[in-house]
This record gives structure tokens, sequence and C-alpha cells, in this order.
């Protein structure tokens, strides 16, 4: 795997055998980027309040999603979801084939639940994993996938395994249909070739 890192550390390009994949660290970058190439969003999918239960979804027909956890998912109310067990995955599940772009809130809680620092590890389904920092505060994770859909998005803590990871909010991408999205991706492809 290459890693070419461009404005960092806002944006950085990974080349895979698999998929080419942008990953962004900026909410507002990486709207930009995948409504410059006729990407359509969802509006922000809030998690808050929730009682413990097996999967919270949205079954919204092209945007819809499930998150889960081997254990189970709970709400925390005001600050978004986690599972039930410290340290666990989380998998969020995409309904649509054409879903090519996806951002979240994320955080991280200690065992007493409160908001702590650390690093987060995000997995999509091809395997390509992404580690970032986040603050006390929170922070944004991005990923624009430029040769085929996103299936899944999983992320858990790193290291720390009585950290609990959340999401406090999605918003999913699409290519409006199967003949539009060969145009979008070769589009991203080319402009990606331009910047390298």
């Amino acid at each position: 795997m290459r890693l070419l890192l461009v404005l960092a550390p806002v944006f950085c390009f990974f080349s895979m055998a698999q998929a080419d994949l942008l990953i962004v660290n900026d909410e507002q970058v990486h709207k930009q980027l995948s409504q410059s190439n006729g990407i359509l969003f969802s509006d922000w999918s809030l998690l808050e309040g929730f009682d413990p239960i097996n999967v919270y979804s949205n079954e919204d027909e092209q945007y819809g999603w499930s998150l889960t956890a081997n254990n189970g998912v709970q709400g925390l109310a005001g600050i978004g979801a986690t599972s039930l067990e410290a340290g666990e995955a989380l998998t969020i599940s995409f309904l649509s084939e054409n879903v090519c772009s996806v951002g979240a809130m994320f955080g991280l809680n200690d065992e007493t639940g409160e908001a702590v620092s650390g690093t987060l590890q995000l997995t999509l389904d091809d395997g390509s994993s992404y580690f970032t920092t986040i603050q006390q505060d929170g922070g944004f994770g991005g990923f624009i996938s430029l040769t085929q859909t996103i299936e899944s998005l999983t992320f858990q803590p790193f290291g720390e395994s009585d950290h609990s990871a959340i999401v406090s909010s999605i918003r999913v991408g699409i290519v409006p249909s199967p003949g539009v999205a060969c145009v979008l991706l070769v589009g991203l492809h080319a402009r990606r070739r331009r910047l390298n």
C-alpha cells in the first residue's frame, strides 16, 4: 500500500490494489470533495437518547444504514450511540448498493462514561484502515471511494480496551444511479491523477 499525504492533516490518499480511497478528517472538505463530484448526501442522522437494543437503523431506501455490535448497542442521552461492551467494535452497514461516501462524528468514552482523547481505528469492508486521534470533544472521519461502493464501516478504540467508541451522527453519500456512478467515478479518478 502506498500513502501520499496532500494538504496534511486534512486530506490523504490511499492507493491499493482493490480500491482508490480518499480519507478526510475535516467535515467541510469531505462535503466539498463529495458534492463537487456529484455525490448526493443524506441529512445528518443523529444518534442520541435510545435505550439499549441490538440494532440502530435508518431504513431510508437510498441512504439507509444499520449500526450493530456483537453484544448490542446503547444510546447515550445527548451524546450518541456506543457498544454495550467497552473496547468492542461497532459496524455501520449500508443498505444501498450506491454508497460511495460516508462521514461521521466520532468520540471516545472511558469506563466511567467521561469523554476522553485517544486513537480510533476506522476500517472499511475492503480492509482499508485509518487511525485517527480523537480529541476529548470528538472528531470527524470521512471516506470517499473512487472505484467501488462502500458496504460497511467498522470503528473501535485502538490500544485502550476500557474505552468505548461513540458515533453521534452519520451522513451517507450516494451516486444517483449506476450509469451516473461510472461517469462520476471516472471523473474522481481523473482528478486524482491530476493531483499526482
